[in-house]
């Protein structure tokens, strides 16, 4: 899990990455990374599970740029807001944010958020092993992009690596039981977190890669992306 902390506070940084090691201390793969300054250096991350966010950095990249960046570019990154001025929850709200550490009520904050997180983390992160040329792999199930059906195989599109395994699709779906994945044509299945765009008639991905919605799928994919994004 890559965490990283955006904030021009360095003392305030410390303390944050210390509270968070302590309270994921049984978390073995867990990175924790801190910008106090140049905060372009994330424009060069390439994986980003978690981001704390100052809203407020005293720098010309403000923590709503920011936060543009990282929902336009890892849309399953779980964002989470922290600030001295508890006016700024209100800016926030427009945002897809997780939750908002108010500095000023930091100790009840950070308890409630990190509870949280750590049942969204243990709900949603969950891993699948896959088998590709005969070599068995885990991958993380929001890493995966879309899925479509070639041939009698599946290729499975994610973050960072393309896979080729033997399995129906039906199959597949079952295995994972997940209702991020939706299908929307007889040989295609969308993962909504990469979704900019969701019509009756198409969809489309963040990466701007675009696929048409079958006949038979356009009314379960209105209603299931409804409940996605109220959930």
């Amino acid at each position: 899990m890559n965490f990283y902390i955006v904030d021009d506070d360095r003392l305030f940084s410390q303390k944050l990455k210390k509270d968070i090691k302590s309270y994921f201390n049984n978390t073995d793969d867990l990175n924790i990374t801190i910008l106090n300054e140049s905060f372009e250096k994330i424009l060069d991350v390439k994986v980003i599970d978690v981001i704390f966010l100052d809203i407020d950095l005293n720098t010309s990249y403000t923590g709503l740029n920011l936060a543009q960046y990282v929902q336009r570019n890892f849309p399953t990154a779980i964002l989470i807001f922290i600030s001295n001025h508890e006016e700024f929850v209100f800016s926030a709200l427009s945002y897809n944010i997780f939750q908002f550490i108010r500095k000023s009520n930091y100790d009840n904050d950070l308890n409630t958020v990190l509870s949280q997180l750590k049942q969204h983390l243990l709900e949603n992160n969950k891993k699948i092993i896959i088998q590709q040329n005969g070599r068995k792999t885990s991958i993380q199930m929001n890493d995966i992009k879309f899925i479509m059906v070639i041939g009698h195989d599946l290729f499975l599109k994610t973050i960072n690596n393309d896979y080729t395994i033997v399995s129906s699709l039906k199959k597949f779906m079952e295995q994972i039981n997940n209702i991020n994945f939706i299908q929307i044509q007889k040989n295609v299945v969308i993962n909504f977190n990469y979704a900019k765009e969701v019509k009756t008639t198409k969809v489309i991905l963040v990466d701007n890669q675009e696929f048409n919605v079958g006949r038979i799928y356009k009314q379960n994919l209105i209603k299931q992306y409804e409940e996605f994004l109220l959930k």
